[in-house]
């Protein structure tokens, strides 16, 4: 009886210090100086229409830019514009105007959801994260590009949207993108 219990107490200990260990590692991405940050949906993989969603939500702004939704969130976040084919979709984060608005907030969180209004073929998407120090940040189709700046690093996860709808929705959760304001870091959590 004793070595039963000694054995389920150090699977449960270890079942904890497992799921520990895999919150300590999402991707994380160092950005020194940046002032822009572009989130970049594509798709390619025979789904017609991603409808995106993305938000600041810490600070607690909350206004979702995307299809059926605001086009801005005053100068803070900016969205690209409704791609009903295969592509992307990009949103422009001025961080850069975010640390001037609120200069004592740590982190910034931008919330990033979608779904497809046509069909979703097996749902595969991809989020590219890009950073931009200076410049200006002008529209190109559903894109941004910057003039004058320098790119900093990019990175790019991949999710699996299967929300399918042809209604105005939230969307399905594809994550958060964490920046640390004092580190100089972006930090992507899973959903």
């Amino acid at each position: 009886m004793k070595k039963t219990i000694y054995l389920l107490i150090f699977i449960l200990s270890f079942s904890l210090y497992s799921c520990e260990e895999i919150e300590e590692y999402p991707y994380y991405i160092k950005y020194t100086g940046i002032d822009f940050l572009i989130v970049r949906y594509y798709w390619t993989s025979g789904g017609t229409d991603l409808d995106t969603r993305t938000a600041i939500v810490d600070p607690n702004r909350n206004v979702d830019v995307g299809w059926s939704r605001a086009a801005t969130d005053e100068e803070f976040l900016v969205w690209g514009g409704d791609n009903v084919g295969i592509g992307y979709e990009a949103a422009l984060v001025n961080l850069r105007q975010l640390a001037t608005e609120y200069p004592r907030e740590g982190v910034f969180d931008i919330r990033m959801r979608a779904f497809w209004y046509g069909a979703f073929g097996d749902g595969n998407i991809h989020i590219e994260f890009t950073g931009y120090d200076g410049g200006k940040m002008v529209k190109d189709g559903y894109n941004w590009v910057n003039e004058g700046g320098v790119q900093l690093d990019q990175v790019t996860v991949d999710r699996v949207i299967l929300t399918q709808t042809s209604s105005n929705n939230d969307g399905e959760d594809a994550g958060i993108a964490r920046y640390h304001v004092q580190a100089e870091e972006l930090e992507i959590l899973d959903p």
